[in-house]
């Protein structure tokens, strides 16, 4: 007999031993049209930074949004690099839901954008040679759904492309109506190469997509935080991290650069990016 939803979710609480609920209730927004957007990715749980998110925190008032730009999980367990150590994954499900518990906390509304290790489960299952509409049929339903069910402000997020063949893609999203964050899967040890590359697909699959014109493109995934001017009126940038080091990035294969630990801050009025005001910040 298949369970209702809330009954699996029922049975995924007494998994995790989840006992917190989230009774905050944020006033009405406040009035004027100016937005404080935080952006934040690559936070790899079990492997958050608290102490970085922690100063965060408690740097940053007054905030509109908080956009969590993908990678919100690592699963370490199923990465192709060689483990080093090992990871309990109720240790992962359980700081996950402790992020979502906290930032619902202190932001009136959050964005969970998934993004390559928030998909490993479905890339493991297609290693293995099993057909698509199978493993749809049977990771339908994600974790990470249930464990933002509680926290009425937080929403997974999605980037709606019409194509008949994949009506739906996670990479990116539109922040208000000139800024895109996406989480591309490319990376480069060039400064800002990565942020460049998606810059200028965006731009080239603009008008096949039907895509809005942008002022504004932060691209996550490299752990590199950072930002350049291109064309005079146009900025492209990275991310960074809220993750700690990742083992396999100092093992002897040499291809990695250091993380950059970081978030953006995005000043839009009325759903437009004042760059001057709009800038990256290290932490």
């Amino acid at each position: 007999m298949v369970k209702s939803a809330d009954e699996t979710y029922a049975d995924f609480k007494e998994l995790i031993g989840k006992t917190i609920k989230n009774d905050k209730v944020f006033p009405f927004k406040k009035s004027g049209v100016i937005k404080k957007i935080i952006l934040i990715s690559d936070i790899h749980s079990p492997f958050l930074d608290k102490d970085r998110l922690a100063k965060l925190i408690t740097s940053e008032k007054d905030v509109d949004e908080l956009i969590v730009n993908g990678d919100i999980d690592d699963l370490y367990p199923l990465s192709r690099f060689i483990k080093q150590k090992e990871v309990n994954a109720m240790d992962t499900l359980k700081e996950i839901d402790w992020f979502a518990h906290t930032v619902s906390e202190y932001y009136p509304k959050i964005k969970f954008l998934k993004a390559n290790h928030d998909q490993r489960v479905f890339r493991y299952f297609q290693r293995q040679g099993i057909p698509v509409h199978i493993i749809e049929a049977f990771v339908r339903t994600d974790y990470l759904d249930f464990i933002i069910v509680p926290y009425k402000n937080v929403e997974i997020v999605k980037t709606q492309v019409t194509l008949n063949h994949h009506p739906e893609i996670y990479h990116f999203q539109m922040v208000g109506k000139d800024c895109v964050a996406g989480h591309w899967e490319t990376y480069s040890k060039v400064n800002l190469r990565s942020a460049e590359n998606c810059f200028n697909w965006y731009q080239q699959w603009r008008s096949t997509l039907g895509l809005p014109e942008i002022k504004l493109l932060i691209q996550s995934h490299t752990h590199q935080l950072g930002s350049r001017m291109v064309w005079g009126d146009k900025c492209y940038g990275e991310s960074g991290t809220l993750a700690l080091v990742q083992d396999y990035t100092i093992d002897g294969r040499v291809g990695y650069t250091p993380p950059q630990p970081g978030y953006w801050l995005i000043i839009q009025k009325n759903g437009i990016t004042d760059l001057r005001e709009t800038r990256y910040i290290p932490l």
